[in-house]
């Protein structure tokens, strides 16, 4: 009965110990535009008018990637897309925007970093679409990640937080 139970067992147990591990489970933040931050409109220094426009720029949203680095880190790689206006201020120079990455749980910022984007404007071109370079972000692998998002906006100043308040569709 011994040799029974061995024969029946030990191939069970030998297919168990072959059988794949379940893959672990991913806890990947939500990585958005904020809506707040998403419009920037620059302006010549002093003034709001049509003739002073700079630039207005829209990030269109964000595209990526998450996956598991090791066994308990997510990398979180993505790009922010831009679309940016030619203003009559601007004639054709190539713009540096300030836009940043957040990495927020709830109302909480746990790490925000600032860069910029460039956007050229060839010729007499009238608009630029643009993708930011590849940005990522490291984040644990725990449950409270699945809650986190990563943030991209526009670093505005006052005044064009303002702005872009009083200038957004309803």
């Amino acid at each position: 009965m011994k040799h029974a139970f061995i024969a029946v067992c030990l191939p069970l147990a030998l297919a168990a110990c072959g059988a794949d591990a379940p893959a672990p489970r991913i806890f990947c933040p939500n990585v958005r535009v904020l809506a707040q931050a998403s419009t920037v409109t620059q302006f010549l220094p002093g003034r709001q008018d049509a003739g002073a426009e700079i630039t207005s720029a829209h990030l269109t949203g964000v595209a990526g990637t998450c996956a598991l680095k090791g066994e308990s880190v997510l990398h979180v790689t993505f790009q922010a897309g831009v679309l940016a206006s030619n203003g009559p201020a601007n004639h054709g120079q190539t713009l540096e925007l300030p836009y940043f990455v957040a990495l927020t749980e709830g109302d909480d910022i746990i790490s925000k970093t600032i860069d910029t984007i460039a956007i050229p404007f060839d010729g007499n071109v009238s608009t630029a679409a643009v993708s930011s370079k590849t940005l990522t972000e490291d984040v644990p692998n725990t449950h409270a990640s699945g809650h986190a998002e990563i943030l991209v906006g526009f670093q505005l100043t006052p005044e064009q937080l303002a702005y872009a308040g009083s200038h957004q569709a309803p």
